[in-house]
């Protein structure tokens, strides 16, 4: 049951693109759901990503409690099904994910 039905705000999901030419290489999409608790389910991803969500359910971090927490950052690679990266919170983003997503698409 999705949260529309649950009374709750649906999930909304949105693909941006940014300026500079290393963004440019990356499909952003973000998952925002009514509530931390609904994450985990598939039913609040976009059919084309439940995917990814399963796969990051399979991770260390994934499996753990923190896995309600976000911001979370999930990468993987153009054309693939295989997760790649995956960090949370903005010291994850800044100190973890910058480094690695640059060496994925250029510095």
């Amino acid at each position: 049951m999705g949260a529309l039905a649950r009374g709750l705000a649906p999930a909304s999901y949105t693909t941006t693109g940014g300026t500079t030419e290393q963004f440019k290489r990356v499909t952003y999409r973000r998952v925002e759901v009514a509530s931390q608790r609904l994450i985990r389910l598939p039913s609040e991803w976009p059919e084309d990503l439940r995917w990814l969500l399963e796969a990051y359910l399979e991770t260390p971090s994934g499996r753990s409690v923190n896995a309600l927490y976000s911001p979370r950052f999930l990468v993987t690679l153009q054309d693939t099904r295989k997760l790649v990266i995956w960090e949370s919170g903005l010291k994850g983003w800044s100190e973890r994910l910058q480094p690695k997503l640059k060496k994925l698409v250029g510095a």
